[in-house]
C-alpha cells in the first residue's frame, strides 16, 4: 500500500483552509476537513488516478463546488509515497 504525507507546505495549506472554513462555516469546519482528509486516501490504492501536470506533479479534483479543492502531489514509485505538495480551494487563485 502507498503511503500518503504532506509537506510542510501542504500542512500550511490545510492549516489555512481549516481556519478558512472555521471563520466561515464554524457548524461543518471539521466535517469537511475529515472529507478533505478522507479524498485524498483514495491514493494509497490508485496513486496515478490524478491528472498529470507540466511540473511533474499530479493534481486530485476532490469534491465540488463550494467543497471542492485540488491536491497536487507527486508519487513516488520506488519508495510508495503520494507527497502532497499543495492543497487549495477549487475557486482559489493559484
Amino acid at each position: 500500500m502507498i503511503s500518503v504525507e504532506l509537506t510542510l507546505a501542504a500542512a500550511r495549506d490545510l492549516d489555512r483552509i481549516t481556519d478558512f472554513l472555521m471563520a466561515h462555516d464554524p457548524d461543518h469546519a471539521v466535517e469537511r476537513k475529515a472529507e478533505l482528509m478522507a479524498s485524498m486516501r483514495v491514493l494509497t490504492f490508485a496513486p496515478e488516478i490524478g491528472r498529470p501536470v507540466p511540473t511533474g506533479a499530479r493534481e486530485l479534483v476532490v469534491g465540488k463546488a463550494a467543497r471542492g479543492y485540488v491536491v497536487q502531489y507527486r508519487y513516488l514509485p520506488r519508495v510508495a509515497i503520494a507527497l502532497i505538495i499543495a492543497i487549495r480551494h477549487q475557486r482559489e487563485d493559484r
